[in-house]
């Protein structure tokens, strides 16, 4: 698929970089995941991306990301080249969640940052929840899994039938989509059926959002946010802001819902200063 072909291309350049594809057994999945090795490194950062896409969705931030960081960028189980080994078609947020804590357990990862975006920010704030002795700082980009009233158009947006459908998804999504991407909507509609991205939506419960939980959080904890994104509502923000103890947002003005690839510039600027600032000891 021409998609597949999208995700070696960019494996491929990857590699040129001297960053790894490697594959990790994780509960009833294989993992895999890219890795830089760095020789001294400031930190070890580890990023989850966004639902129907894969670690592809960092090309233009990863190489940035390798000067001085170890990195790990995980494709979640049944997106890019992980695969489910149990005979199920997706893993709920729950199961994402719980195949990332092996990942992280068969990677002996005992001390990371870590950076989620959108559906891969839910996963990332539901294990930081729940690990806070591991996660020394927590990212998240545009995340998704903050409940607010009308969250449930989401659902809505993601019920993708028609070429038609992904076009109005990802006029969501992008601020500026590009023209030419349109081209690909029956290539990524026929991918996303075959990543049952619908079926991933429709499992979701009330108890998979969060709120409460937030107020836990112990470690420095950053917002990247794309304000022009007209798939999630800002209120995700201002619901953070109130209950996270130590929350600093950015904005990025010209940026909708995946500012990693509208504004790649930009936003690596500022996601570099995040993780600097916490190495200088600045929450």
């Amino acid at each position: 698929m021409l998609i597949d072909l999208a995700h070696h291309y960019v494996r491929r350049r990857y590699r040129r970089s001297g960053i790894q594809s490697k594959y990790c057994p994780a509960g009833s999945s294989i993992v895999h995941y890219y890795e830089y090795a760095h020789q001294d490194p400031r930190a070890t950062v580890v990023l989850l991306h966004g639902l129907g896409t894969s670690s592809s969705t960092w090309a233009k931030v990863l190489p940035q990301l390798t000067r001085d960081y170890r990195v790990v960028a995980v494709d979640l189980a049944g997106f890019g080249f992980s695969r489910i080994t149990s005979g199920k078609t997706y893993f709920t947020i729950g199961e994402q969640v719980e195949m990332f804590s092996q990942f992280v357990d068969a990677l002996s990862l005992s001390s990371f940052r870590l950076i989620g975006q959108s559906f891969g920010g839910w996963i990332a704030a539901r294990y930081a929840v729940r690990n806070q002795d591991r996660v020394e700082q927590l990212v998240l980009i545009n995340n998704a899994g903050i409940y607010y009233k009308g969250v449930e158009r989401v659902r809505e947006l993601f019920t993708i039938n028609s070429p038609k459908d992904v076009n109005r998804l990802t006029d969501a999504m992008w601020d500026r989509y590009p023209w030419y991407y349109r081209l690909l909507a029956p290539f990524i509609l026929a991918d996303m059926a075959r990543r049952s991205v619908k079926d991933i939506i429709a499992s979701i419960e009330d108890h998979d959002f969060l709120v409460e939980e937030l107020t836990s959080l112990r470690m420095p904890v950053s917002v990247i946010w794309g304000e022009r994104d007209k798939l999630l509502s800002q209120e995700s923000v201002q619901t953070m802001q109130r209950i996270v103890p130590r929350l600093e947002t950015h904005y990025l003005s010209r940026a909708g819902h995946v500012p990693q690839l509208e504004c790649p510039g930009e936003f690596t600027k500022i996601l570099l200063q995040v993780l600097e600032r916490r190495l200088d000891g600045v929450d």
